[in-house]
């Protein structure tokens, strides 16, 4: 029987080995696991010697204590090294399959009202401006411990052994899932920020009482303005998409250096001023990959962190005599691109050039051809383009947000150009010449 995670792991004191056997009979009476609960009884000072017989007795390959390791170790058990700082950005568990469908309805434009046209226009159609995202089961790790025979005959020769060799195991594994677990959610962080996705706002660096204090401005004005339906901060805001995060959705991300300044300057200053009251929760991590961010405003559900499977199993080895402990990991680790997320840094976003690929190209009519856009520059740069084009004389000649050109099946320009303009600066941009087939 596999161990499955708890909702909450909390931390108990070791226990004596007698109260540890008696914790793992009730467990497996919870549990129905018969095969220790019918040759086990309950455990006093007196019969300890013959519950250990007992115990290696057992067949190894099928010993209930041995498989009854993982369930008690998962139930009283936690790590007290580690705890990833990131994990309140889970959303549950996946229950079914091994992807996620992200769904999202843009706002609805209004019209004005004409009664006039309410005979003709009243039976149109306008379909809703549905988006929609995959994210799949794409972090799978395995954690393996062992331990031989001789480690549960030393359990029983200290009064607390029991306990502590299940500890060990127990702990080893889960604080390096734990561990790991962490950095690729920082990962997956600082890949947003790598790629541009997040909003730059460019501050000073945290290191007095001064910046701390216009950091913390900064952050409670942002914090406000993100309540507003927008299409400038979320990632495909640049499509016409409108996003909005409540207050309560707000969520602060910032390192021990930011955040101690913070605390020690800026809050203990401003929480004595009614209108200071901070409307987001806060998570600590190590630090940013890019060293100029300082901290980071996210909607609570732009990460899209699930947990699939998380399974503790004991398995023997016959020829080599010793138990396998595994434990294995199943999560989705990937980010949303509807949410808002602002990122507070050092740097000054500059964009040097827009590159458009390919440069030149001859299409027939009728054909599709994805373009792409380069943006270079310092800084954290998007590179989400408007595409536009120019020299097209069907309107059926047309290009998508995505770069996703068309060329009419009648077009009758010899060349169009295909313009992608950088969204931090509208100032930049690159074009691509395109030359129609037969039209020359």
């Amino acid at each position: 029987m596999m161990a499955t995670k708890p909702n909450e792991l909390k931390s108990v004191p070791h226990v004596d080995n007698v109260t540890m056997l008696n914790t793992m009979r009730y467990i497996a009476q919870q549990t129905n696991f018969e095969e220790f609960t019918n040759r086990i009884p309950e455990a006093t000072r007196d019969n300890i010697n013959d519950i250990y017989n007992s115990i290696m007795n057992f067949s190894p390959r099928n010993n209930p204590f041995i498989q009854l390791i993982g369930r008690i170790g998962m139930t009283i058990f936690s790590n007290n090294i580690f705890f990833n700082p990131l994990r309140g950005f889970k959303r549950g568990k996946l229950e079914r399959g091994e992807y996620v469908q992200e769904i999202i309805t843009n706002l609805v434009k209004g019209f004005q009202f004409d009664p006039e046209k309410a005979q003709t226009d009243l039976y149109n159609y306008r379909l809703p401006d549905v988006r929609q995202l995959f994210h799949e089961l794409n972090y799978t790790l395995t954690y393996k411990t062992s331990t031989v025979s001789n480690d549960i005959e030393n359990a029983f020769l200290s009064n607390y052994g029991i306990s502590e060799m299940i500890a060990n195991i127990v702990e080893t594994l889960t604080v390096s899932g734990e561990f790991d677990e962490y950095i690729s959610m920082r990962q997956v962080i600082d890949n947003f920020i790598a790629q541009g996705l997040a909003y730059p706002v460019t501050v000073q660096k945290v290191e007095d009482e001064t910046s701390a204090k216009a950091l913390l401005t900064n952050i409670r004005a942002w914090a406000k303005k993100l309540a507003f339906p927008s299409t400038n901060y979320n990632p495909l805001g640049y499509s016409g998409l409108y996003s909005v995060t409540r207050p309560k959705n707000v969520v602060l991300i910032t390192t021990p250096e930011v955040d101690a300044t913070l605390d020690v300057h800026a809050l203990a200053a401003l929480f004595n001023i009614d209108y200071a009251n901070i409307e987001y929760s806060k998570v600590v991590i190590d630090a940013f990959g890019d060293e100029n961010v300082q901290a980071m405003l996210v909607d609570r559900d732009v990460f899209m962190f699930f947990d699939k499977y998380y399974e503790m199993d004991s398995v023997w080895n016959a020829q080599g005599r010793y138990y396998n402990h595994i434990l294995n990991i199943g999560e989705i680790m990937s980010y949303s691109l509807f949410k808002n997320v602002i990122a507070f840094t050092t740097d000054t976003t500059t964009v040097n050039s827009v590159d458009v690929n390919p440069p030149t190209i001859t299409m027939n009519k009728g054909d599709t051809r994805t373009f792409t856009a380069k943006v270079t520059g310092t800084g954290i740069i998007s590179q989400n383009c408007r595409w536009t084009i120019s020299g097209n004389n069907k309107p059926e000649t047309k290009i998508t947000d995505g770069g996703v050109l068309t060329i009419a099946s009648d077009e009758t320009a010899v060349t169009i150009t295909v313009t992608a303009t950088s969204l931090v600066n509208t100032a930049k941009s690159g074009n691509a010449t395109v030359t129609v087939a037969g039209n020359a």
